[in-house]
């Protein structure tokens, strides 16, 4: 079973936002063709598909195209027009302004980071992480971020492992249960709900 997901005020502004478009942006009243992006399989990304099978999209005169696009290529596709809106993390906002990008995040959707630290068996304790291999996405990614802010809670830094650029969750998935790596974070559903906190 699914976990509950925390309808948020964040969560409301960004529907309001995003079926309100052609009131804010001026449009007529026709409906607009608007490709959305999101980045990695989870709730954080719900309100995309709610919107589309609940008919807010529709109701309110926008042709939505929902499209899973891995982080890496999100951000830049978002700055080249392929894409109008991109749910992503906040993270992938700072690479594109350093190349001279001009990225707008409206929203966030989710207060708090849940993510999990799942390791291999052999790994009993924090400490035992020293030297192993930890998956990421991409240096920068939300993957990567959250690594950096939980290795610290042990006493470890980012010099203690060695980061891996795999790829999204799949892909991250794959490379654990392959013995490829020794950790990753991941969020919910993909941990198991006995799963404790990082």
């Amino acid at each position: 079973m699914f976990p509950r997901i925390r309808l948020s005020r964040h969560f409301v502004f960004s529907m309001v936002v995003l079926s309100a478009w052609p009131m804010l942006a001026g449009r007529l009243p026709a409906a607009d063709r608007v490709r959305v992006a999101y980045t990695a399989p989870g709730p954080q990304h719900g309100l995309l598909w709610l919107g589309d099978t609940a008919g807010l999209f529709k109701k309110n005169n926008l042709d939505v195209e929902i499209i899973y696009m891995p982080g890496n290529i999100s951000a830049p596709s978002l700055m080249a027009g392929e894409i109008q809106f991109g749910q992503m993390t906040g993270a992938l906002m700072s690479p594109v302004r350093l190349q001279g990008g001009d990225p707008v995040m409206l929203v966030s959707v989710q207060e708090l980071l849940d993510d999990r630290l799942v390791v291999r068996p052999n790994i009993r304790a924090p400490e035992d992480l020293k030297g192993k291999r930890i998956a990421i996405s991409r240096f920068g990614a939300a993957s990567h971020m959250r690594v950096l802010n939980i290795l610290p809670r042990y006493g470890l830094s980012e010099k203690d492992v060695t980061f891996l650029q795999i790829g999204d969750t799949p892909a991250r998935i794959i490379a654990l249960t392959g013995n490829a790596v020794d950790a990753s974070s991941f969020s919910r559903p993909i941990i198991s709900r006995r799963s404790k906190p990082a």
